[in-house]
């Protein structure tokens, strides 16, 4: 599940969760994660205080057995300054000029209120630099021998493509995992969001 929330300031909020199992009560879950987090972003929480909130919240709604990961952060669309945070989400990649660095998350999951206090982190996105948040489907793509999609392949696509439009590093990784699993398909479900600054000029 993935939403965006527009901020005062020329901010933009971007929340990225993945429920754990499939079917009608997951679905339920992903909607019920998005009603709760609107209210949150536009109060202007910073992320790691939305996250330990959302938990809070969530853990209501979560059957037993239930979690999700999360990842949000707040974008300023003027400097590139980003703040994030997340929980047991997998990093964030940002590709540009100079390379690729990970967004890490913290450790733990959301839905079962253990998330005490969720240490938040800040980044800028350089003029020219992409960032990738995505769910663990992404990486855990197994080809016919059981061979994890990975991120090491998800940092090779963003560095081969950060400087194209987003529509065509989106639909470069979603090319390049499925020539990974072919002639199968991914056995979960993969969201991607993909942030980036444009080059100046």
């Amino acid at each position: 599940v993935y939403d965006f929330y527009r901020l005062e300031n020329n901010r933009l909020g971007v929340l990225v969760a993945d429920v754990s199992g499939h079917g009608v009560n997951s679905a339920m879950l992903s909607g019920m994660i998005k009603t709760l987090a609107a209210p949150m972003s536009l109060a202007v929480l910073e992320p790691g205080e939305l996250l330990a909130s959302l938990d809070v919240a969530l853990e209501r709604y979560f059957p037993e057995g239930y979690f999700c990961t999360g990842f949000y952060l707040i974008a300023d669309e003027e400097t590139g300054l980003i703040r994030f945070s997340g929980v047991g989400h997998p990093a964030a990649v940002v590709a540009g000029p100079n390379g690729v660095r990970l967004l890490e998350s913290n450790p733990g999951l959301l839905g079962i209120g253990m998330v005490d206090g969720t240490a938040g982190d800040s980044d800028r996105l350089a003029p020219g630099e992409s960032m990738v948040i995505y769910t663990d489907g992404l990486p855990d793509a197994m080809d016919p021998a059981d061979v994890a999609f990975g991120t090491e392949r998800i940092t090779k696509v963003m560095l081969e493509n950060y400087q194209k439009e987003p529509t065509a590093i989106l639909e470069a990784m979603e090319q390049a995992v499925n020539a990974h699993v072919a002639p199968g398909s991914a056995a979960d479900d993969i969201n991607l969001v993909l942030v980036q600054h444009p080059g100046e000029g």
